[in-house]
């Protein structure tokens, strides 16, 4: 009112300026309410997937597993794909909205045991086994001749021999 104008034009213009300043504000907070969201957002996942990590951790790391202690990364990319953490940090195996259950048939699917359906999908994961102790053999290998004496053969005697209608002795 400092200028010599209709008390309603001044009041519109302060009204529109202090309009004006609130919006800035209210888009100000916004903002940062949004920042906030994202980093709860971030936040949250890292701690879900260390619920991961260390459940699935622990069932690689045992002996008993049988699986290479190198596949580890690999295991865990995929079981981030498989589980999903609730609020209350249990793990549930899942296909895409579908809960995967164990063997009982009634409870959610353990890690251990999605582990154990690796050894289909990716048996690489697994060591391999390390033989029953056999010592082998004097060198011997078919009908009593040796690796290099069965290359010596003619195609036609080794498909015989494949055949089980050879003796060469």
């Amino acid at each position: 009112m400092v200028e010599n104008k209709g008390l309603e034009e001044a009041l519109a213009e302060r009204t529109t300026k202090m309009r004006e300043e609130m919006q800035g504000e209210i888009q100000r907070h916004a903002g940062e309410a949004k920042q906030w969201r994202d980093k709860f957002g971030q936040t949250d996942t890292k701690l879900r997937q260390t619920y991961i990590d260390r459940a699935i951790t622990d069932v690689v790391m045992d002996e008993s597993s049988g699986i290479h202690g190198k596949a580890l990364n690999d295991i865990l990319g995929r079981a981030y794909g498989v589980f999903e953490v609730g609020d209350d940090g249990k793990l549930t195996a899942k296909r895409g909205d579908a809960i995967l259950y164990g063997s009982d048939g009634a409870t959610p699917m353990a890690p251990k045991e999605w582990i154990a359906t690796l050894k289909e999908d990716a048996p690489y994961f697994f060591k391999g086994s390390n033989g029953g102790g056999a010592t082998g053999s004097d060198g011997k290998i078919i009908n009593g001749m040796t690796t290099a004496e069965i290359a010596k053969l003619s195609p036609e005697q080794r498909l015989a021999i494949a055949n089980g209608e050879y003796n060469a002795r």
